[in-house]
């Protein structure tokens, strides 16, 4: 080895000390003939001061060590990092090494890192150690470069992390401010459209009412999306596992999308099977139905194709359609919001570019992996892994997947609304009327209960909205009607928040949450169940 050890400006000095010239001057000699930089020390204290400028290795003789004071020395040892494990050539009398010599033991416990060197010597075997020292200082600074490497690597990525979480943060904030300032205005909009709907109209009319009812319907379609993909971010979508009959599961996903595909001429075939898994019924059902409406919108021509197989402890759960397909650099990236294939032209027909987004939110809260296979041109299969329970008895073993919508209730009811939107309000009133039913209307908690003392009625419904005036929520306006009542009327919060919060609270009351803009055929089904299951 010659020449300085890269980017390591004075590591590739050879520090010599010997108690006589000779030995200094026959060390120095051959250190120059084989390449190597000596520098000869003077006495114990200059090898010291080397030290501290910067060497790659230390040679010195026991002589020196048992005539001198070794305190600085090993204060300069205990002060190197931890890294630094600095390496010594000691030369020792002939039979000496610490085998045999006890003070050369004592010497090794003190310097750490050395080598032995009995003299007398050959000057291939000197210049070949020192070498050998040379080149494990050097792996040593390389050792230590990469730790700070890997150090401000790790640094680095704790900051993004940090940037990425208040980032999230921010996103959950914004979401929830634009949630509710978007979803008043729609929902005005929506409750209007049915009134008017509900009226006479003409041919020219009714269509121009068809076509702000799908506007309308889309936005809210974005709306809801981006409401399911911040509470699945906010960690507050609740898992509720039960034994689900994968017949039925299936039966109903047949049911709801067999007349779709008929209409664009596709074929829709479910094979089932008599199997029991453990999920969350409705997040399962969520997940199939995601990648149903997936296949439909990307396949034109052939079918789509939803079965199970059994593969050890699990099911297997595949939807297989003969559409676009999908690129290999592009299956992964379908799963990221608003990523779409073969939709360049934003057609909203084809979806938004969450629902695959929601499919694997969903399937990692609910630990059921989802994979896909596809050929570009040929198609795609989602395949989603589900714990099996075991073989399904009959349809009573299994938990109940959907809810039957009830009766609508007899004769007039009286809702009381609370919302301190007077538009809303009105389209509320309006369209309570069209459903045959009475309405106490207020705007606040204390309006709440001037309503009830003047009418004189206790209302069979409260139907509140969750942001009122002053400071004051739906969920306090609910308390005060509650206690004025005397009993808890049955009650639906809507909100057009997003925040975890809001939502933390209405479930821990056991409210029905509705989040706005809710269709009206959606809004009364809700007050048709509230009432069903307040009569139970």
């Amino acid at each position: 080895m010659s020449g300085a050890i890269a980017g390591l400006p004075g590591n590739d000095r050879v520090l010599v000390l010997a108690p006589g010239g000779r030995d200094a001057a026959v060390a120095s000699t051959i250190l120059r003939e084989a390449g190597l930089t000596g520098h000869i020390c003077a006495d114990l204290d200059a090898l010291v001061a080397e030290l501290h400028a910067g060497a790659g290795v230390a040679m010195l003789t026991e002589e020196v060590l048992h005539a001198s004071g070794i305190g600085a020395l090993a204060h300069w040892i205990a002060a190197q990092p931890a890294w630094s494990d600095f390496p010594f050539v000691l030369l020792t009398r002939q039979g000496g090494g610490p085998e045999r010599n006890p003070t050369a033991l004592r010497l090794m416990e003190l310097l750490g890192n050395v080598t032995f060197l009995e003299r007398p010597f050959h000057p291939t075997t000197m210049a070949a150690i020192v070498r050998t020292a040379l080149r494990g200082r050097h792996r040593q600074y390389e050792a230590r470069a990469l730790l700070q490497e890997l150090h401000l690597a790790r640094d680095e990525a704790e900051a993004a992390r940090r940037a990425a979480e208040q980032a999230a943060q921010s996103k959950s904030r914004f979401l929830a401010a634009a949630s509710h300032d978007l979803r008043q205005p729609l929902q005005s909009l929506l409750l209007f459209a049915e009134v008017l709907s509900a009226g006479t109209l003409g041919d020219r009319e009714r269509r121009t009412m068809a076509s702000i009812e799908r506007a309308l319907g889309a936005l809210k379609m974005l709306l809801d999306a981006i409401l399911d993909i911040s509470k699945l971010d906010a960690g507050i979508t609740t898992v509720s596992l039960h034994d689900v009959s994968v017949r039925e599961m299936l039966e109903h996903i047949e049911a709801e999308y067999a007349g779709r595909a008929a209409e664009r001429r596709l074929g829709f075939r479910v094979v089932s099977c008599d199997a029991v898994v453990r999920t969350d019924p409705a997040l399962f059902g969520r997940i199939l139905r995601n990648l149903v409406e997936n296949a439909l919108r990307y396949t034109d021509r052939g079918r789509i194709l939803v079965g199970c197989r059994r593969r050890g402890d699990r099911l297997v759960v595949q939807v297989s359609d003969t559409g676009i397909g999908i690129a290999d650099d592009k299956q992964q990236e379908i799963f990221e919001e608003f990523v779409q294939v073969g939709n360049s032209e934003r057609d909203r027909e084809k979806g938004l570019g969450l629902g695959l987004a929601i499919v694997r939110r969903l399937s990692g809260l609910l630990g059921h992996p989802v994979a896909v296979r596809s050929i570009l041109g040929r198609g795609a299969t989602f395949t989603l892994e589900v714990p099996l329970v075991r073989p399904a008895a009959g349809a009573g073993d299994a938990a109940p997947v959907a809810t039957e919508r009830a009766d609508a209730p007899d004769g007039a009811r009286t809702v009381l609304i609370i919302d301190d939107d007077p538009i809303v309000l009105t389209g509320l009133v309006a369209m309570m009327a069209n459903w045959g039913q009475r309405t106490l209307a207020a705007t606040s908690c204390n309006d709440a209960v001037d309503q009830m003392e003047s009418s004189g009625v206790v209302p069979d419904l409260i139907l509140a909205d969750y942001r009122l005036q002053a400071g004051e929520t739906g969920l306090a306006a609910i308390d005060r009607v509650w206690g004025h009542a005397g009993w808890e009327v049955p009650a639906i919060l809507l909100t057009g928040d997003t925040a975890p919060a809001v939502l933390r609270s209405a479930h821990a009351r056991r409210l029905r949450l509705l989040h706005k803009p809710i269709l009206p055929p959606e809004l009364k089904r809700a007050i048709e169940e509230t009432w069903s299951q307040a009569a139970e």
